[in-house]
């Protein structure tokens, strides 16, 4: 049979000190606990200081109950003549109560209420205290005592949680008003990237939202973009030579920033409907930059992953890691 912990608890006198701890104490030896203290006892025969010293060591555990006359007397700081019919306690405030930390007799600071708290010793800081103001503190308490831990749960599976997606990336497209069939494909290209989370602003969706402010809807959507598309035309490259109406506009504020140096990837040029020649649709200060060819539209698809993978920075091919260590050569005799 499993011998029951043995317990001491040291505390400070006063009537009020008195019953709780004696409650205290009560409680735990109907819950199995072999507590002691000296309100059991009426005179032991070897006077209070050794029966103190002596319960100490025997104890498993020995409960201090921290309250302000406690910490006075522990430190010292009280009035020795008003101790004298008290004298015993002293012992617990002697070397004794230290050599006993060497042993396996584990010191438990207690407090019935938090504003007790700075009454407890300064040698038992680091130790953990139990506030017992409330049945979950006299439980945590218990625990100790008996050697009962919370159950560990066994681990679950791992939650697999939908990936954290970065805000879409926007792009603003500069196009010509050739004709109706060339404003209806620069919708379809439009509308095929927002289908592929992309934020595109176009007059025709979003002039509105800029209080139908053509050259400031020009000006922020350029310089806010992540992207600007250029789908050039000859009839775009005349425009934006000539500085005619709104592709002259956008043309103003896009030399302004195209030879920037950290604004040498925000733009993406489209070619098509052009004769014999890509050049033919790219305006003057564009003309050695390179241009996606739409001009066939069999191959639309690919190419707008091409554009795809632009925008989101994905090339087809991933470069591969350079090697740690050069090839195993060797040379050969001539």
């Amino acid at each position: 049979m499993i011998e029951p912990p043995k317990v001491f608890i040291t505390y400070s006198h006063d009537s009020q000190n008195n019953k709780r701890v004696l409650d205290l104490s009560n409680r735990l030896r109907k819950d199995g606990i072999d507590c002691n203290i000296d309100q059991y006892e009426n005179s032991p025969p070897e006077g209070w200081p050794r029966w103190t010293v002596k319960q100490i060591e025997d104890a498993d555990f020995v409960i201090l109950v921290c309250t302000e006359s406690y910490a006075k007397r522990f430190n010292g700081h009280q009035d020795q003549q008003k101790c004298i019919d008290v004298n015993w306690e002293g012992a617990i405030f002697t070397q004794e109560l230290y050599d006993a930390m060497e042993r396996k007799t584990s010191f438990i600071p207690v407090i019935f209420s938090r504003d007790d708290l700075a009454y407890i010793p300064e040698y038992l800081h680091a130790a953990t205290y139990f506030t017992l103001d409330n049945k979950n503190g006299y439980e945590a308490l218990y625990r100790v005592l008996t050697n009962q831990t919370l159950l560990r749960p066994s681990l679950g599976p791992k939650p697999s949680f939908a990936p954290k997606l970065t805000p879409p990336p926007t792009v603003f497209i500069s196009y010509s008003w050739d004709n109706e069939d060339h404003q209806l494909w620069v919708l379809k290209l439009a509308s095929k990237l927002i289908r592929n989370r992309v934020n595109v602003l176009i007059d025709e969706w979003d002039l509105v939202k800029y209080r139908n402010d053509l050259h400031y809807f020009m000006e922020s959507g350029i310089r806010e973009s992540d992207y600007v598309i250029i789908i050039c035309t000859p009839n775009y490259a005349e425009r934006a030579n000539c500085r005619k109406g709104g592709v002259g506009i956008e043309n103003t504020i896009i030399t302004g920033e195209f030879y920037d140096e950290n604004n040498y990837t925000k733009y993406i040029l489209i070619a098509r409907n052009y004769d014999k020649n890509v050049t033919e649709c790219l305006p003057s200060y564009l003309k050695t930059k390179f241009a996606m060819d739409f001009k066939d539209d069999s191959k639309y698809d690919q190419k707008i992953e091409a554009i795809l993978r632009k925008i989101y920075n994905i090339p087809r091919y991933e470069r591969p890691k350079l090697a740690e260590t050069p090839p195993d050569l060797k040379s050969e005799i001539i």
